[in-house]
């Protein structure tokens, strides 16, 4: 199955400087099932893609949107940041696999490559966005504190790591 969706060719959606990495937890386990819910307008992401990276349990990734588009995983904060997802849900008792946290700790290293040291935050820390424990995003499960400590040290050691 091909699957299709606009990733906003709009001129308004360009990126022009990105200053934060947001991440998500989405209860879908496919990027079909992400396309199917997320094409539907009424959702909350206008029939748009919602994020720009998805990494699976197994720890492998996929780029959704490219990262000079922006991605309505944020709402009102897309244009500037990007949307990174992990399938599950880590609210409750359930945390990511290892293997998809070295995967999101990969990937926040590569951002910080391409545009400099970024704040990384979860969803539910955009101004505006819920305090209902049941809506939280990612997650208590997945430590965003822990993740920026363990990005910076790797960072730190930038210039003999391999960003391929």
């Amino acid at each position: 199955m091909q699957i299709r969706h606009d990733i906003g060719l709009d001129v308004r959606l360009r990126r022009t400087a990105v200053d934060k990495l947001v991440i998500h937890r989405t209860a879908q386990k496919s990027l079909e099932d992400l396309a199917k819910l997320f094409l539907n307008p009424d959702v909350g992401t206008g029939g748009k893609f919602p994020y720009h990276i998805v990494i699976f349990p197994d720890g492998s990734t996929r780029l959704c949107v490219p990262l000079n588009r922006a991605a309505p995983g944020a709402m009102i904060y897309n244009d500037s940041g990007v949307q990174i997802a992990l399938t599950g849900d880590f609210r409750f008792s359930k945390s990511p696999t290892t293997a998809a946290l070295v995967s999101l700790e990969s990937v926040c290293l590569l951002m910080w490559k391409l545009f400099g040291r970024l704040p990384i935050l979860g969803h539910t820390q955009m101004p505006g966005t819920t305090d209902d424990a049941k809506k939280v995003c990612p997650g208590k499960n997945l430590d965003l504190k822990h993740l920026y400590a363990a990005v910076s040290a790797q960072f730190a050691k930038r210039d003999t790591l391999s960003y391929a």
